[in-house]
């Protein structure tokens, strides 16, 4: 290679990219933060990620640009950033250009004064100008004039620009009932659907216009609230006698006066995904987002994260309708995962880029000729016919996606199709895999295999949930638990882990104790729980912040709110401190959870979308806690039988002669016994999962 710089020495894959840039790129460290005050540079922050597409366009376009690498090295302290690695310092300077913008996304660019101050700062800068848009030559030499001759200028604007990042979330109180004694009414769920549904794409699943993205967190607020307002009213009802409008073969739409409106539309929705091209028919796995409403030409990067919310879903809405493809949309998706994403620690890594060979999608899509070549007659016609595919090609540059509305009618013909498609494409030259193995999305992943074992019984689920919580006990506890990595890469650990990273893994021991009943789960997240009160409290707001005290060095602490592409921190951190208040009797848990939610209320009624998981503890607050206490030698059957059923703000728990939780000591009996408790009082106990699921 002609140009090395220091990123050379980086184990993050995106990092790795930019090591031959000819421009003098730093890694974020006191090297190049000492660098800039020295020699009183302003510095240029670039950040992104490694699977995406419009980084590596900017890397082609200017980055790897002679001239262009010139302006920088002169003019600049030039510091690439991996927001995967970083999330801290993505927050920060994220919300910073889209407070002066309007509006964000990546490769995100931000200009810096020497005490990391953002002055100005933008996305994507072409090489030339159009579109509105400056040149990144010019924007380059305007804020290096700027820097010289203005100072003044660019040190006002960065004082205000931090100014908006550093202040504390608020958000406007509205005009709602505000009696005391029910924060969430049954009328405020009803606005909360009803702005949802305003949202859904009846037609084709899913919610807004495209670019469309999955929306997991809406469906499982939608499943939440026809529990509550279905079921709570018509108790048998609620197990679905309709099959979705895809399986009648009376249409697509679900109807809006369709009693089963949400299960439609979530049903409808998955049924939709799962045919398209947005899902990897052939290998499993779903990407990030599909550029059309249609669920037909996705952005063909894979997440981890993505994929683990997916199956969180997925199974939800199998435990209700036992509906054959969801299960089989399961099983390839752990499949991607166990083949293509997890490593031999057992942790599992972050996405599959989008681009091979420096074109977007050229991995997964096929020409007619290659299909005609490759298989049988049969084979091929199957394909054809259920793939609608194209001598010209059903996309771009002569390609075939490969998606259907229809089900295979020679199913031995496709599956032998799609075993010679996934051969095929092991010859191809893959996208480049991020193998970064991230605390946060691996949490995410053991909540969700924890889930699809409960429904599903297969053990296969059971192992890869109890190994991803075993790389993080082996890789990612920092001296002494909870004390935690970040992440994990090549052989390393690095970064004090972020809100994120402690809620996430909170939430994935209180799933995984449904595993095997090991206590010491609950007790981890309990752990967890004081230590986030004691290192990521805000004295100002009931939020906790995004960094821990013990942070150096960022320029801001952010607190992170909205639901978007992932669970806020605080949203799962709200519905853990509930479980946990109810088990260990904390007052204070519940306190602070009460808090964020009285805090968040106007903004979860008035926009649900932007903050669903808030809406599903809106639900657990309000309608409280099952507490499920099993006990006797059938306990664990009890348990497990109880865990199939989709029952919304319920914890299942077993009282054994060895209980080392106190609340549970009381309930042990060597008969066989269920206790349905709810709010600090119990049924009498029964002996049948029948007798307990009425009380229920």
């Amino acid at each position: 290679m002609q140009h090395t710089n220091s990123l050379i020495h980086s184990t993050s894959p995106y990092l790795l990219q930019h090591a031959h840039n000819p421009v003098n790129w730093f890694a974020w460290g006191d090297e190049a933060l000492q660098k800039a005050k020295h020699e009183n540079k302003p510095i240029l922050l670039s950040i992104g990620y490694s699977s995406c597409h419009w980084c590596h366009v900017m890397e082609r376009e200017s980055f790897e640009n002679e001239q262009t690498a010139a302006v920088m090295n002169e003019y600049f302290v030039n510091i690439k950033v991996d927001r995967e690695e970083r999330p801290d310092l993505d927050h920060i300077y994220m919300s910073a250009i889209q407070t002066l913008t309007g509006s964000g996304g990546w490769p995100l660019n931000v200009f810096l004064t020497p005490d990391l101050k953002p002055f100005y700062g933008g996305t994507y800068f072409p090489p030339k100008p159009m579109h509105n848009r400056a040149s990144w030559v010019d924007v380059l030499m305007h804020m290096a004039d700027a820097y010289k001759s203005r100072r003044d200028e660019v040190e006002k604007q960065a004082e205000q620009l931090l100014g908006f990042v550093t202040k504390n979330v608020a958000f406007k109180k509205n005009d709602f009932d505000t009696n005391p004694e029910i924060l969430f009414s049954n009328s405020d769920f009803e606005k909360i659907f009803t702005q949802m549904e305003m949202r859904m794409d009846k037609q084709h699943g899913g919610f807004e216009r495209a670019p469309k993205f999955l929306g997991t967190m809406n469906m499982d607020w939608l499943l939440h609230h026809e529990y509550f307002t279905k079921y709570n009213n018509q108790q048998n009802n609620f197990h679905h006698s309709k099959p979705s409008p895809i399986e009648e073969g009376k249409g697509e739409v679900a109807k809006e006066n369709d009693e089963n409106l949400f299960f439609n539309h979530v049903s409808h929705t998955l049924l939709k995904m799962s045919r398209g091209g947005i899902f990897d028919c052939v290998a499993g796995g779903i990407a990030r987002y599909s550029t059309d409403a249609e669920w037909f030409a996705p952005h063909f990067e894979k997440m981890l994260y993505d994929n683990a919310l997916f199956l969180q879903i997925l199974a939800n809405e199998y435990s209700l309708s036992k509906n054959e493809q969801i299960k089989i949309t399961i099983e390839k998706i752990f499949d991607y995962l166990m083949e293509e994403m997890q490593d031999k620690n057992g942790g599992f890594y972050s996405a599959l880029d989008a681009d091979s060979e420096g074109v977007e999608g050229k991995y997964y899509v096929w020409t007619d000729e290659e299909l005609k070549q490759l298989l049988t007659t049969d084979e091929y016609e199957e394909i054809k016919n259920l793939f609608n595919i194209l001598p010209e090609g059903n996309w771009e540059h002569g390609y075939n996606i490969l998606h259907t509305t229809l089900t295979p009618t020679n199913k031995i013909a496709y599956q032998s199709a799609i075993e010679k498609l996934k051969q095929e494409r092991k010859n191809r030259i893959k996208p480049l895999l991020d193998n970064k193995q991230l605390l946060a999305w691996n949490a995410l992943l053991i909540s969700a295999l924890s889930k699809c074992f409960l429904v599903l019984k297969d053990k296969k689920y059971k192992l890869a949930a109890l190994n991803g919580l075993q790389f993080v006990e082996e890789k990612l506890i920092n001296n002494s638990f909870p004390n935690l990595f970040h992440q994990h890469t090549l052989g390393k650990s690095k970064h004090n882990a972020y809100l994120d990273d402690y809620a996430f893994l909170m939430q994935a021991y209180l799933d995984a104790y449904a595993l095997n009943f090991d206590e010491s789960f609950l007790h981890k997240a309990y752990q967890i729980a004081q230590h986030i009160h004691q290192n990521f409290s805000n004295i100002d707001s009931p939020f906790y912040f995004f960094t821990s005290k013990n942070q150096t060095d960022v320029v801001a602490r952010t607190t992170e709110v909205y639901d978007g592409a992932l669970p806020s921190p605080n949203s799962v951190i709200c519905r853990c401190f509930l479980k946990l208040s109810y088990l260990f009797d904390d007052n204070n848990l519940f306190a602070i959870a009460e808090k964020q939610l009285q805090e968040i209320k106007s903004a979860i009624v008035q926009h649900p979308t932007s903050f669903a998981n808030w809406a599903i503890a809106a639900y657990e607050y309000t309608n409280g806690l099952t507490e499920i206490i099993c006990t006797g030698n059938e306990a664990a059957n009890f348990a497990a039988e109880i865990q199939t059923q989709f029952i919304p703000c319920k914890m299942i728990f077993i009282s054994n002669k060895n209980t080392s939780i106190e609340k549970l000591k009381d309930y042990f009996s060597e008969q066989n016994k269920i206790y349905v408790c709810k709010n600090k009082s119990c049924l009498a106990p029964v002996n049948s999962v029948a007798e307990a699921l009425k009380n229920i």
